[in-house]
């Protein structure tokens, strides 16, 4: 049996864990997501909890909510979104060579077939979150819960995010997709795909809605659950992908309508990440938690691991060296940009322990660079202040990810701008993130036409948020054309931009369910 979305409901059963911290969400399920997805599926109900009796309390609902979450410690953990950052044209895979995790080179260099592995966990836990979120959407929606409205509706606004989220991850992958907005009927599981178009629009309803019913700020002591700038914010890059761009400018200035986010002063501190995780930038981002017990595999983030040089980052086991910066987006920094030294681990550079020592960057010290041609990493991924003193790795650190910045909102603002004419204001938008990136005004743009502020923008977003699954959404929406002109100079001449601007419905998904038929063009 394979674990494909709708059989998730075969025995109504979901069961929970109902400890709630800061990092609520990754504490939740244990028994869902540490057993195989073939075991829950058969098995009969350990504790006899289903979906039927579970919802009885607030503290039932809060727990429904929570296993909405945690989908996105699934995808994200490893390489499965952040793989797309490997697709565009700011970093290689480097690490172990081509071999290393080969479905992964496969995806990148545009060279893969239906049953890549990345597309599919992408697909199943993509699915699995727009699931849970409708279980918590139709129990929290009833009367069988007594419960304080407020509570309930932002529950409500939570799950309406999460729902609204996940299916934008699907639909800007896989083009037209099977669109739940309810838990599905178990006797009628072959549903087909829906248009993107009929998608985007029930993603804007979702985000709205969610809008309407979150908190404005977040709840000090509940920090990591979405809120109205998380949902409002969302909304704005929906729009921005779909070209509205009034839309947009309406969803942004709802964000900086709150008062509460902010551009943090220093870029820097946005990668202080254990002391200032969850800061007024981040809309929205995931909680990862370290785990003692499960080194590997447990609710860890394991990126730290993945990003840092080979087998050299302090012990001789540490460090993957996945992530190696490209030449072409090296050379985008001015030599005053502070902004380098954060996101850039060039040789000769050092970097303070937790002992208070200092580990500086020796290439002669590092494996497999000959995959890393400018043997520079991407340092503003790592971790170096945690440490697994039985593994001596970084696997299982409990720094958070991001998923949307503020600073997204004051560029996706702009960029509106420029394009409905107003280059003044679009300019204003743009150089506040420019007067943080060089501590001063004196690299301000000014006198710029549309067309030389929508490519001043387009650089803009590629320094700042490499590695934050932005930059190959970038590429997409320039079009075709400019797409292939910029894959093909990164040496990616197997990208085809008549088929791989989306990608495949995976092989599996079609075989338990041949009404996701036809195949996405190009795949067949």
């Amino acid at each position: 049996m394979q674990c494909s979305y709708p059989k998730a409901k075969r025995n109504n059963t979901i069961t929970y864990s109902f400890s709630f911290t800061v990092k609520f969400f990754f504490s939740l399920l244990v028994f869902l997501l540490m057993s195989s997805c073939e075991d829950f599926l058969e098995r009969d109900p350990l504790d006899q909890i289903t979906t039927a009796n579970f919802y009885q309390t607030p503290e039932n609902a809060i727990a429904g909510v929570n296993a909405a979450y945690t989908p996105l410690y699934l995808l994200y953990q490893e390489s499965r979104m952040w793989t797309f950052d490997f697709m565009g044209d700011d970093a290689d895979k480097a690490g172990g060579g081509p071999g290393d995790r080969a479905f992964v080179t496969q995806l990148i260099s545009f060279e893969f077939q239906t049953n890549n592995e990345v597309l599919y966990d992408i697909w199943r836990f993509g699915y699995r979150g727009v699931y849970y979120a409708n279980v918590a959407i139709e129990k929290i929606s009833g009367d069988d819960i007594e419960m304080d409205d407020q509570l309930r509706e932002r529950l409500l606004g939570e799950s309406y995010y999460l729902r609204g989220l996940y299916h934008f991850f699907l639909v800007r992958i896989f083009g037209d997709i099977p669109l739940y907005t309810a838990v599905p009927d178990p006797n009628d599981l072959h549903v087909s795909r829906t248009p993107k178009e009929l998608v985007y629009q029930q993603i804007i309803e979702d985000l709205e809605l969610a809008g309407s019913k979150l908190h404005a700020i977040p709840l000090s002591n509940e920090k990591g659950r979405a809120t109205k700038g998380s949902a409002y914010g969302m909304l704005a890059r929906v729009h921005l992908t779909l070209e509205n761009w009034q839309e947009c400018i309406d969803a942004c200035n709802e964000v900086h309508d709150i008062g509460y986010h902010i551009l943090m002063p220093d870029y820097k501190d946005l990668f202080n990440r254990i002391s200032n995780e969850n800061n007024p930038e981040s809309l929205f981002e995931i909680q990862f938690k370290y785990d003692e017990v499960a080194r590997y595999g447990g609710s860890g983030n394991m990126i730290p691991e993945f990003i840092a040089p080979r087998y050299g980052s302090r012990f001789a086991n540490s460090g993957w060296g996945w992530g190696g910066a490209t030449q072409a987006y090296i050379d985008l920094f001015d030599a005053e940009d502070l902004r380098k030294p954060v996101i850039l681990l060039s040789p000769g550079d050092s970097v303070q322990m937790p002992n208070g020592n200092y580990w500086v960057y020796d290439p002669d010290n590092i494996q497999g660079l000959e995959h890393n041609p400018t043997n520079t990493y991407f340092r503003k991924l790592f971790d170096y202040g945690y440490i697994d003193n039985v593994t001596g790795m970084m696997m299982n650190s409990s720094i958070n990810h991001y998923i949307q910045r503020y600073t997204d909102v004051v560029l996706m603002h702009a960029e509106a701008l420029n394009e409905l004419g107003n280059q003044s204001q679009a300019l204003d938008y743009l150089n506040q993130i420019r007067e943080r990136a060089f501590g001063n005004s004196n690299h301000n743009y000014s006198n710029l036409s549309q067309d030389e502020i929508r490519e001043a923008i387009f650089i803009e977003r590629r320094i700042e948020f490499v590695m934050e699954q932005n930059r190959w959404y970038d590429i997409v929406r320039k079009g075709p054309d400019i797409a292939e002109q910029i894959l093909h100079a990164a040496g990616k001449e197997s990208f085809d931009k008549n088929i791989h601007l989306i990608f495949p419905i995976p092989q599996r998904e079609i075989d338990l369910n041949p009404n996701l038929l036809p195949q996405n063009p190009g795949y067949d």
